[in-house]
């Protein structure tokens, strides 16, 4: 995805930021002397662009192109000031090249591809959030300008809460399909075959009929859940976590994470485990901040190895896999924040 995103960057921005203004530069005849404050402008819209590019390719899990947009909606950085803060990085380097070269003719460029964002903006892109992200969108949008900045970032303090129970029998239909959407996310990591493949629904039905499936419901629809296991009297284990995309970033996953410690500190368990991928962002290092650790390989018990060993048969690489622990009390069931 990498190499995806940096020819997106050279396509797009490459040629309406840099290729295009320095081509009007060389051949306008009306320009003056170089304007040295210009290259201030020039290198702040450079930061602007770079820091959204990063936040599309970390947080959106997709690149700028059109062809291979974002999986997550992006309300991150800058986003949470502005809709559209790529955008404006990119005016931003037009003016200072206009500005730099003291030239009109680019500062007259400048002013048509702003009016060119302005309509795909508006015409395109908007709709297919509405349609990609629905309402994550919706309240997002009503919150967050299209151009101007807000001054306090925007946090989400006007999104629904969503509730996390246990789940009832009419809502396990709708889980495989989220956990294929959540799959998505791990394309390049997770063996092909785990992208296609979904929880039975016997599977995730029995889990319901024993207690150990918690829902994450936006309003009454499931947008996430996660499953718990009893592998022995002492040891729980968090099988399986899963937030549709569009409900990424807001504290769900989290929420069903604890809500599955509870259960198994609930039962008398006195740890909670799981395996998770070691080197991709949002997996190792979230359950590291809701205080899962690491399990050495030999503190390794028989039902990890087996696990293990079973993710193994499936296409995983192992040394891209991680066991984790934590340890639960009944009088605080919760993982640390």
């Amino acid at each position: 995805m990498l190499r995806r995103a940096m020819l997106a960057f050279l396509v797009l921005p490459g040629v309406v930021a840099f290729v295009v203004p320095l081509l009007i530069a060389a051949t306008d005849p009306s320009r003056a002397a170089l304007f040295p404050p210009g290259a201030v402008v020039v290198a702040i819209g450079v930061a602007v662009l770079l820091w959204c590019v990063r936040d599309f390719y970390v947080a959106g899990k997709g690149t700028l192109a059109p062809w291979d947009p974002p999986r997550r909606l992006v309300v991150v950085g800058l986003y949470r000031h502005v809709r559209n803060p790529m955008y404006v990085g990119v005016l931003a380097l037009v003016a200072g090249w206009a500005l730099l070269f003291a030239s009109w003719w680019i500062a007259a460029y400048g002013a048509m591809v702003a009016a060119g964002f302005h309509v795909r903006v508006v015409r395109f892109e908007e709709p297919w959030l509405a349609a990609q992200f629905g309402e994550a969108w919706r309240r997002y949008r009503a919150d967050v300008r299209r151009w101007v900045p807000r001054i306090v970032p925007w946090t989400g303090e006007h999104a629904a809460p969503q509730a996390v129970v246990a789940a009832r029998p009419q809502d396990v239909a709708a889980l495989p399909a989220i956990e294929l959407a959540a799959a998505r996310l791990l394309e390049g990591h997770a063996p092909a075959s785990i992208l296609t493949e979904a929880t039975s629904l016997e599977d995730l039905q029995r889990a319901q009929r024993e207690g150990r499936l918690r829902v994450a419901l936006d309003g009454d629809v499931p947008v996430g859940f996660a499953i718990g296991a009893s592998l022995s009297a002492r040891h729980a284990h968090l099988a399986e976590v899963d937030v549709l995309p569009s409900h990424g970033r807001r504290g769900i996953g989290a929420a069903l994470v604890r809500a599955v410690c509870a259960w198994a500190a609930d039962r008398g368990h006195e740890e909670i485990t799981l395996t998770t991928f070691r080197d991709v962002p949002w997996n190792m290092p979230f359950y590291a901040k809701l205080g899962f650790v690491e399990i050495p390989a030999a503190e390794l018990d028989d039902d990890l190895r087996s696990i293990l060993r079973n993710e193994a048969a499936h296409g995983f690489v192992p040394e891209r896999r991680v066991a984790m622990r934590l340890l639960l009390r009944r009088t605080d069931t919760a993982p640390a924040r």
